[in-house]
């Protein structure tokens, strides 16, 4: 069978990831690029006895390096990577400023297909495209489609496996589009040199490309000298206007217009989307649609992937293994730790499909783009752009889905800087941990108490933006640029692909790390330094163990050494937040002398019944729990009691805490430490996989630290106002606060000055 490789490259939002979805399905491999963290997609497909290998390259407004991590990793690839053909994706109702690419490849020698892309678009705007003028002029073969409807798709395929190559002599183009006189010294010092034409004309737009070039910097100079005294303008400004006004030429000849207005549906949309009293209602309510949507609509289904995940991989493995009287450790490697880890990463999966699925509907219909514009400027305070809005709300539901959807910015500081501040939302993990505590400590203000928690993790976010932007992350903000497409309906097939592709990068991607993780931490949590096992509810294992040791760390937050189960409540809460309750709940009832804590009997039967029956069961309460949401209600006992009782957490439980903790300073101090420290196994997954392990170190790092110096420093001073000479401490503790705020405000204005002398 033949194999072809193809590249498949365009602006953004000219359909590219639609085709790339419409020609390789779900046969896709998602990565990363060489030495980032930028997301690599390949796919592939057979077509008349052929198998063809798509690479979907960034999408990129043209190939000058210099402008972005996008171009540079495009450009690299077409230069030093194997591949058969490109096809690059056009916007059919935005030809002009699309075909600068289109020079920039053909300049570049890649055999090429033009792939004219959302051409009902183009009719409906009155642009009639004449494909035979335009291949003759480019040499390249024009395929019309309309990808999101699957129409030319086929067309594409036949085009890729029978194509011969360009029509135009690959090595006259840059002679056929530059003037003489600039062409002449190409040609020269091309053949001085040893080195291609492309080379030389990216010298002389000042985009050196190796040392081979280097050697005829003088003639590139020489030659660069020579155009400012033609054309009085620097050839960097010189040679994108000769493409310019050789794309100008194309399309005067190639398009005729009946109208070139835009469409009077969009006009009339944009007028309530983008409509200054309007336009910020209608966005927070999609924000509060898209979260919804994945943790109500998608967590209905959560129930059904937990139990049937823990059938498939826990129970039925445990007992075929007893059945067969494996050795207990190996019933334990497998059931346990690897099944667990499998079903924990699995439980993810309804969830990050109900965001994708709902981002998918906003991003194909346009409004994505709209919302961005629309939130940019208060964005803008922290550093970040109006996209970086949508991931940071979701983090509410889940951190996981929250830092995967950072991918629709396209800067990869600001990707870096959302999976950093997402882990300071407060999840729906950490709402069963708040929630026990209220019904303990604070059963008629818990409300109160949840919120002011949520509003602290948002400040805490939102100053980590902040410092990371101005220290490791700087760079000049960008300016907003959009082209607003004309809204249209998304198919039902792009949008399921392209959720499909992101619950897949997931799975496949930070789930792996995910179960390794998970495995390491569960042999913690249950061998014994005596290499037993079981020890997940007795103390005695070695994370157990850790943790009662290393108690008096946590005394300056208020844990006291006999409240030693809090803090290995912390220590386990590293697989997931709700975790803690389950940790908290065992080890307390084992101090209070119920410790015969019997495992129920395994009934898979049982289990997928009640798996597939919490479908429709959950679906019937989505309008409970979109009307009255937990925290809303935790000034309810029997509220929390029921969600308690959900979790499978005793009543008697209050008791063991109340003795346990010092009081409601020391609770607050713990909750605190709670929001701020280690999110969970996921989330450092899905780092490690989104932005990299170095990143993911120092978010751990960070957010722990940070979570100690917070709960440490209000557990303290809350100490210190009982003391006689409290307003004498705090007075100082004031001073020193405005003694480095003006420090760090002078110190920043002559930051800004010599910044601004420099750039004068």
């Amino acid at each position: 069978m033949k194999k072809i490789r193809v590249a498949i490259i365009g602006n953004p939002n000219c359909g590219k990831s639609t085709i790339f979805n419409a020609l390789t399905g779900l046969k896709q491999v998602v990565g990363n690029w060489p030495g980032v963290t930028v997301e690599k997609k390949v796919g592939t497909f057979q077509h008349n006895d052929t198998e063809i290998e798509i690479i979907d390259l960034p999408g990129v407004y043209s190939l000058n390096q210099s402008g972005s991590l996008d171009e540079e990793i495009a450009h690299n690839f077409l230069v030093n990577e194997e591949y058969d053909l490109a096809v690059n994706v056009i916007d059919s109702s935005n030809l002009a400023r699309h075909l600068y690419l289109t020079v920039q490849l053909l300049e570049m020698q890649i055999p090429l297909i033009l792939a004219f892309n959302m051409s009902d678009v183009a009719k409906n705007k009155g642009i009639n495209i004449d494909s035979k003028k335009i291949e003759q002029a480019l040499g390249a073969k024009v395929v019309k489609l309309i990808a999101r409807k699957d129409i030319g798709v086929n067309d594409l395929k036949e085009e890729i496996t029978g194509f011969l190559g360009n029509t135009e002599d690959k090595e006259s183009f840059i002679e056929k589009i530059y003037p003489p006189k600039i062409y002449g010294q190409i040609k020269w010092i091309a053949k001085e040199n040893l080195i291609s034409e492309r080379q030389v004309l990216q010298n002389l737009e000042n985009r050196a490309e190796d040392n081979k070039a280097s050697v005829a910097s003088h003639q590139i100079q020489a030659a660069q000298q020579a155009i400012m005294t033609e054309y009085d303008e620097e050839s960097s400004i010189i040679i994108p206007g000769i493409r310019y006004e050789f794309i100008n030429k194309i399309t005067s000849i190639a398009i005729s217009r009946e109208k070139i207005t835009r469409s009077d549906f969009s006009n009339k949309l944009d007028k309530i989307f983008l409509n200054k009293f309007l336009g910020i209602p209608i966005f927070l309510l999609s924000v509060y649609l898209a979260f919804t949507f994945s943790i109500v609509v998608g967590g209905a289904f959560q129930d059904f992937f937990e139990l049937f995940s823990e059938v498939v991989f826990m129970d039925i493995p445990r007992l075929l293994l007893e059945k067969i009287s494996s050795p207990r450790l190996l019933t334990f490697l497998i059931a346990d730790c690897i099944g667990g880890g499998i079903q924990t990463v699995l439980t993810f999966i309804p969830i990050i499909f109900g965001l994708y699925l709902f981002l998918s509907f906003l991003e194909d219909s346009g409004y994505l783009l709209r919302a961005a514009y629309l939130i940019d400027r208060a964005m803008k305070a922290i550093g970040l752009p109006g996209k970086a809005f949508f991931p940071l709300v979701v983090g509410f539901g889940c951190n996981v889905p929250a830092i995967m959807a950072a991918r629709i910015v396209n800067n990869q500081n600001d990707r870096i800087a959302i999976a950093m501040i997402a882990p300071f939302m407060s999840c729906g993990a950490r709402l069963s941990v708040y929630a026990l505590f209220c019904a303990a400590f604070f059963p008629k203000s818990g409300q109160n108490i949840v919120f002011l928690l949520y509003i602290i993790g948002i400040m805490v976010g939102i100053f980590t933006g902040w410092l990371l932007k101005k220290t490791f992350l700087k760079s000049e903000p960008e300016h907003l640029m959009l082209e607003l497409i004309d809204y249209h309906l998304p198919t039902l097939k792009g949008i399921m692909l392209k959720t499909f592709d992101k619950v897949h990068s997931f799975v496949f991607g930070a789930g792996k790390l995910i179960v390794i993780v998970f495995i390491v931490l569960q042999c913690l949590n249950s061998v014994s330094f005596d290499l037993t096992i079981g020890n997940q509810t007795n103390g005695k294992s070695m994370l157990a163990v850790i943790g009662k040791k290393i108690t008096p760390l946590f005394k300056p937050i208020g844990i006291r050494e006999e409240n030693w189960p809090a803090a290995v409540g912390l220590f386990t809460g590293i697989f997931a937040k709700e975790v803690v309750v389950g940790t908290l709940n065992s080890l307390y009832l084992s101090i209070e002398g119920n410790n015969e804590i019997k495992p129920k009997p395994i009934n898979i039967a049982e289990k997928l019944k009640n798996a597939f029956l919490s479908i429709p069961e959950n679906i019937s309460k989505i309008t409970e729990n979109l009307s009255t949401p937990l925290w809303l209600n935790l000034s309810d006992q029997n509220v929390i009691d029921e969600f308690l009782d959900a979790e499978g957490v005793s009543a008697s439980i209050y008791r063991a805490m109340q003795k346990g903790f010092d009081g409601r300073i020391a609770v607050f101090s713990y909750l605190l430490f709670v929001l701020l420290y280690f999110p969970c196994v996921s989330v450092f997954g899905i780092i490690v996989r989104e932005i990299g392990t170095k990143w993911a170190v120092i978010s751990a790092v960070w957010s722990t630290l940070l979570a100690y110096v917070v709960s440490c420093s209000f557990y303290q001073l809350a100490v210190i106002s009982y003391r006689e000479d409290a307003k004498e401490i705090y007075m100082s503790i004031g001073l020193l606060i405005l003694i480095t705020v003006f420090i760090l405000f002078v110190t920043n204005k002559k930051t800004e000055q010599k910044d601004a002398n420099l750039g004068a």
